[in-house]
């Protein structure tokens, strides 16, 4: 474009010469000019005239070049940018990766505070499986203590029963004998031939001694198996204090075990999971990263289409402004070359002689055939 406004922009000086010319040839004209020649008022008065009308259809001309090209304009349009407004590949990466960083962030605090939790519920479990233990033990321990001191308030009552039931019987016995020996005699003592006194009294002495013997036998025996108790209070083991921390120790073990392998199942689903979502997140980033050079090359293709095709509008622009260039060239020489109405007037008279070098036509005539001169003034 530009250099067809230099080559149109040379017009005006091309222009300026051929009035030179004219000019020179007018006063060449006037010179030859066998009437009054004096009259250079009338002739600046016509050169002005013409002055003004060649600036004026310079004008004219130079307002219909620019409106010709401010009007006329390409019609090929580059398609709106699909990207304008949005934004960037790696600002959405970015933006994705730290949402799925807090993501993680925020599940390994939810799952460390519930393993705090855990632990929390797990010790206060154990410490009020603990209390619960201590107060059963506690219990039982005062429930044999109240069977203890009832058994042997039962045992004291029954000996006492006993002990007062022998005093009575040994009372009795005494109160007997005494009896017995305080009785008077009712006959004479006379002599026979039986036992004596001292033998029968030996006798009964031996004979009541014998039971008395088996009497305490007797009385030994039940009381014995009185003594004895009929039945056994059930005993359950307890474990000693060392015994249960032990208990206590193991129980932790298993369960610090079991949610440690729990722990360890969790961070291995975990570990997948983070995977998984990392190659799903790289074959979506790997898929726009595509996309985008495709886009890219597509984008790229259509411009040098597009260049290709501006290149080819601009050389048929040059073209055209070469030709038109051309033609108005043409158009300049034809017209420069024609013989002026006045050198026709004075040189040549109304109609040019035939084979007359400035003749255009083997009628005689300038402007074809038998075309009048009023028509081009």
């Amino acid at each position: 474009m530009s250099k067809s406004i230099a080559k149109a922009q040379s017009m005006p000086a091309l222009k300026q010469l051929q009035t030179c010319e004219l000019k020179k040839r007018v006063l060449t004209a006037v010179d030859r000019y066998p009437g009054l020649k004096n009259s250079e008022e009338y002739v600046a008065a016509r050169v002005g005239k013409a002055r003004d009308k060649d600036r004026q259809a310079e004008k004219e001309y130079w307002a219909h070049l620019k409106k010709f090209k401010e009007e006329v304009k390409s019609v090929f349009k580059l398609p709106q940018d699909s990207y304008a407004g949005k934004r960037s590949v790696q600002e959405e990466i970015n933006e994705k990766v730290e949402k799925g960083q807090r993501a993680l962030q925020e599940t390994d605090e939810a799952y460390q505070n519930w393993l705090k939790e855990m632990e929390r519920r797990q010790q206060e479990r154990i410490q009020d499986k603990l209390q619960q233990r201590r107060n059963e033990i506690d219990d039982l321990n005062n429930r044999k203590l109240e069977m203890q001191a009832s058994l042997q308030q039962e045992l004291t009552d029954k000996a006492a029963g006993f002990k007062e039931k022998e005093k009575a019987y040994w009372n009795w016995l005494a109160d007997a004998k005494q009896a017995v020996a305080a009785r008077p005699g009712v006959a004479p003592l006379y002599k026979f031939d039986g036992k004596s006194v001292e033998e029968l009294v030996a006798e009964k002495r031996a004979a009541l001694n014998k039971e008395v013997t088996a009497r305490e036998q007797e009385y030994r025996r039940w009381l014995e198996s009185v003594s004895k108790p009929k039945f056994v209070l059930p005993s359950q083991q307890v474990n000693t204090p060392a015994q249960r921390a032990l208990i206590v120790q193991e129980n932790v073990r298993k369960g610090l075990e079991k949610l440690n392998e729990k722990t360890a199942e969790y961070q291995k689903w975990l570990k997948e999971m983070e995977q998984q979502k990392h190659e799903k997140m790289m074959e979506k980033v790997k898929a726009k990263l595509n996309a985008d050079r495709e886009d890219i090359e597509r984008r790229e293709k259509a411009m040098n289409a597009l260049e290709e095709k501006m290149a080819i509008v601009k050389a048929e622009e040059e073209m055209r402004a070469k030709l038109s260039k051309e033609e108005l060239l043409q158009m300049y020489k034809e017209v420069h070359e024609k013989p002026l109405l006045i050198e026709q007037a004075y040189d040549y008279g109304r109609v040019f002689k035939k084979g007359h070098p400035l003749g255009k036509s083997q009628s005689g005539s300038l402007y074809g055939h038998g075309t009048s001169q009023k028509r081009y003034m």
